[in-house]
């Protein structure tokens, strides 16, 4: 690979996965969705009060519809709307930041793992835009959709997925521990070599 281009390709890298993240932030998808809009004023709120949605004075966790939600996005959304408006940018921006950070750790352990550039530069990429680290600074309903389908999922039909996908001759049980000779797993049985 030429000298030049192995020290071009990172920067372009770093910059799709920075533009990747931050473009389209405030727009896409439109509008919030219920758990970024109760991060939002629940930052807010601290920022500007002292408070969550409840009253409740710098809480761990915050309560919001029906469970608890950890600190460190409220607490973030909190420090950027200290002196930003109260915007969906500002209220993804954490996540993004979060996920830009992650590609580029992901990229750095491969990297450290395998002294191979392109081996990091493929990981930075691939975790850039992996839809579980994506999505939280874009949208959760893929999830919301993906829970309800598998809850639709009838008995019969992951039976029959499990049959599809599943060769019980493939499987293999790995037993591991102390076992005293009687109770090993398989004492007795024959092995594939013909060994008992």
């Amino acid at each position: 690979m030429p000298r030049r281009l192995v020290m071009v390709l990172p920067v372009i890298v770093g910059m799709a996965v920075i533009v990747g993240h931050l473009a389209g932030l405030q727009a896409s998808p439109p509008g919030l969705f219920g758990d970024e809009a109760a991060f939002g004023y629940n930052g807010w709120a601290i920022s500007h009060y002292g408070v969550d949605q409840y009253g409740v004075p710098w809480p761990l966790f915050f309560r919001s519809f029906g469970d608890y939600k950890g600190p460190v996005g409220v607490y973030s959304v909190a420090l950027l709307t200290a002196f930003l408006p109260l915007t969906p940018f500002t209220v993804r921006l954490p996540n993004a930041l979060a996920g830009i950070a992650l590609a580029m750790v992901a990229g750095a352990l491969g990297w450290r793992l395998t002294r191979c550039r392109a081996v990091a530069l493929i990981l930075v990429l691939e975790a850039s835009f992996e839809p579980w680290f994506f999505h939280l600074g874009r949208t959760m309903l893929w999830e919301v959709d993906f829970e309800k389908r598998i809850a639709a999922l009838t008995p019969e039909q992951v039976g029959t997925a499990m049959k599809r996908h599943i060769d019980p001759k493939k499987l293999v049980v790995v037993a591991a521990g102390d076992f005293p000779d009687e109770q090993k797993p398989g004492a007795g049985q024959k092995t594939r070599g013909g060994a008992e």
